[in-house]
C-alpha cells in the first residue's frame, strides 16, 4: 500500500480525544459529506461548502484519490456487508437468516430455490458492462432492499447488490473526491436533514450542478434523488462510521472507530470495548438478539440511528456487544 496516493488534507482533523455523550439528545453533532466521482468538480464542492458554512463548523476537509477508495480500503469498509453478500450470498443468508426471510416474503420462494448471483459475477455472466447492470430498471415486485442489501430480479437471476460493480469502476485514479466533516454545538439530530436539504437546495439552484440521473429518478423523494450526487451522514451512528471510513488523521492512516467522538464515549462508559466496536464496524450488520428471533434481532448499523434516541443507541451497541461471536 506504500505506493498509494496520499490524501490531500485541506483542513486537518483535530478532535482526537473528543467525546459525544451518548445520553445527550443534543450536544455536539458531527456529519460527513463527500461527493461521488461523477461530481468531483469544483462547482459541486463550492455549493456543498456554501451550504455547510453558517450552519456548522468545518473541522476536516480533504481530497481523496480514487485509488484510496478501491485499494486503500475505503469502499470495502464503507460497503462491508454489501461486499460480503455480493461475494457469497448463500453463506451470508446462513449468517443472517433475517435477510433470507425478507427475501422469501418479498419474492415468494425459498432462497434454496432461487437462482441467486452476487453482482461481482454478474458482468461475467451476461451483462455487457457494470453500467448496464446498474441502470437496468425493474418493477417494484422484482426489487427488494432489506437490511442494507439489494436484490434485483433480472433475466431470471436474483442479482445481489447490483450497484457494486459500477461503484468500483467509477473510482479511478483520475477521481479525486472531496470530503468535508462538520460539527455543531447544541444541535439536535434534525441537523442531518437540515444540512441535507441545504446542500440539495444549493446544488439545484445552479444549472452547472445538476443531480446525477435526476430525470431517471424523477418521482422519488428529494432525499433519495440526491444519493447518486453526494453522500451525507443521516444520523449519529452513520456519522461515526463515516468518520472512521473517510477521515485521515495522517497521510498513512484513517481515524479508528473507537477514536471517533461517539465511539470514544461508548468505550469510555463501558458499553462496548474498543475491540468489540471494531468487530461491530466490520460486521456492519449487528446481531442484537438470538438467531432465529424476530426481524428486530438484526440491525443494519448505518440505518437504526434514524429512529433511535440516545438510550436506543446505547442499547443497540450494548446488545450487539453481547452477541459478538468469534468467526473464522
Amino acid at each position: 500500500m506504500s505506493d498509494l496516493p496520499k490524501p490531500d488534507i485541506l483542513v486537518p482533523y483535530r478532535d482526537l480525544g473528543s467525546r459525544v455523550d451518548p445520553d445527550s439528545p443534543s450536544g455536539r453533532v458531527y456529519a460527513l459529506v463527500y461527493v461521488r466521482p461523477e461530481t468531483n468538480r469544483s462547482s459541486y464542492e463550492g455549493e456543498i461548502v456554501r451550504a455547510l458554512r453558517g450552519r456548522a463548523e468545518l473541522v476536516y476537509m480533504a481530497n481523496l484519490n480514487g485509488r484510496l477508495f478501491t485499494e486503500g480500503g475505503i469502499l470495502s469498509s464503507h460497503y462491508a456487508s454489501q461486499f460480503r453478500f455480493a461475494r457469497d450470498p448463500r453463506a451470508s443468508f446462513l449468517d443472517y437468516p433475517e435477510v433470507a426471510r425478507a427475501f422469501e416474503r418479498h419474492f415468494g420462494l425459498p432462497v434454496e430455490d432461487a437462482d441467486i448471483m452476487g453482482s461481482l459475477r454478474a458482468v461475467e455472466w451476461g451483462f455487457s458492462s457494470a453500467e448496464e447492470l446498474f441502470s437496468t430498471i425493474v418493477d417494484d415486485a422484482d426489487f427488494l432492499s432489506s437490511y442494507g442489501q439489494t436484490f434485483k430480479l433480472v433475466r431470471g437471476k436474483y442479482i445481489v447488490n447490483y450497484d457494486l460493480p459500477a461503484i468500483l469502476t467509477r473510482y479511478t485514479p483520475e477521481a479525486n473526491c472531496f470530503v468535508a466533516l462538520v460539527r455543531t454545538e447544541g444541535a439536535a439530530d434534525r441537523l442531518y436533514a437540515e444540512l441535507n436539504k441545504a446542500i440539495y437546495t444549493e446544488i439545484c439552484s445552479r444549472p452547472d450542478t445538476p443531480l446525477v440521473d435526476g430525470q431517471a429518478l424523477e418521482g422519488m423523494a428529494w432525499s433519495e434523488r440526491v444519493r447518486r450526487t453526494y453522500h451525507i451522514s443521516t444520523n449519529r451512528i452513520m456519522a461515526m462510521l463515516d468518520m472512521a471510513n473517510f477521515v485521515y488523521t495522517s497521510p498513512e492512516g484513517r481515524l479508528d472507530v473507537a477514536e471517533t467522538p461517539l465511539g470514544s464515549a461508548l468505550v469510555a462508559e463501558g458499553i462496548v470495548t474498543a475491540d468489540q466496536l471494531r468487530v461491530i464496524q466490520a460486521a456492519h450488520l449487528c446481531r442484537i438478539g438470538p438467531v432465529g428471533g424476530p426481524p428486530e434481532t438484526l440491525a443494519y448499523l448505518p440505518q437504526p440511528g434514524r429512529a433511535l434516541g440516545a438510550d436506543g443507541r446505547r442499547g443497540l451497541f450494548s446488545r450487539a456487544a453481547s452477541f459478538i461471536e468469534e468467526r473464522p
